[in-house]
């Protein structure tokens, strides 16, 4: 995997943990393209480095206009909702059927620790009270990594403990494919960290870190 600057492709890039991951991307040295719905109601900064520009993460069209052979991508994307209505699979769809065509392998997604609704290292006050609530949401995040999964991409699927917007500690833990004992939450920016990482080093290639402090 490249250790050189990359062109990063991060969708849902106007939400919380999207705008961390430009931020991130930035600090790294890549060139960072920030996919939005709508430029002028993002409101995202523009720097040096970094590319703003419209397009729908649900239309594989769409997708297939701005991407380009080599992008590394990120999804960030959310619900305005607290459920995502099929979201998180009809993204993921999308992203398989322009990838075919327009050449990028690398695919990193932000989903939730919570798609892994067995895991005998959540607090049992999470598996009973915000499993149930977060549901449909958790059920579409899952449906979304089988369609990447299923495919030639090269993925990694990070998977956060409940989101904080506290600063970074850069002391959070990882695990693959289950929540870190005893661990709750988890800073957005760490996340990012976490995720712009992997961009460059393939330690965590098809595979599910679950992270958290």
């Amino acid at each position: 995997m490249s250790n050189g600057p990359l062109r990063i492709a991060v969708l849902g890039a106007g939400g919380r943990t999207g705008r961390l991951i430009l931020d991130a991307a930035l600090r790294a040295g890549h060139k960072t393209l920030a996919v939005v719905r709508s430029p002028a109601r993002a409101g995202i900064e523009p720097r040096p480095g970094l590319d703003i520009t419209a397009a729908d993460a649900r239309d594989s069209a769409s997708l297939q206009r701005i991407l380009r052979p080599g992008d590394v991508i990120i999804s960030a994307i959310g619900p305005s909702g607290r459920t995502s209505n099929g979201l998180y699979e009809s993204v993921g769809t999308a992203i398989v059927t322009a990838t075919a065509t327009t050449g990028p392998r690398r695919f990193i997604g932000i989903t939730s620790s919570g798609v892994r609704d067995d895991d005998p290292n959540h607090p049992w006050w999470y598996r009973t009270f915000l499993v149930p609530v977060m549901r449909d949401t958790y059920d579409d995040m899952s449906r979304m990594e089988a369609v990447i999964e299923a495919s030639d991409l090269d993925w990694t699927f990070v998977r956060p403990a409940r989101l904080t917007d506290d600063d970074a500690t850069g002391t959070f833990r990882v695990e693959d494919g289950s929540n870190p004992p005893g661990g709750i939450a988890v800073p957005r920016q760490d996340v990012a960290d976490f995720a712009i990482s992997c961009t460059t080093d393939d330690a965590w290639s098809r595979t599910r870190p679950t992270i958290s402090r």
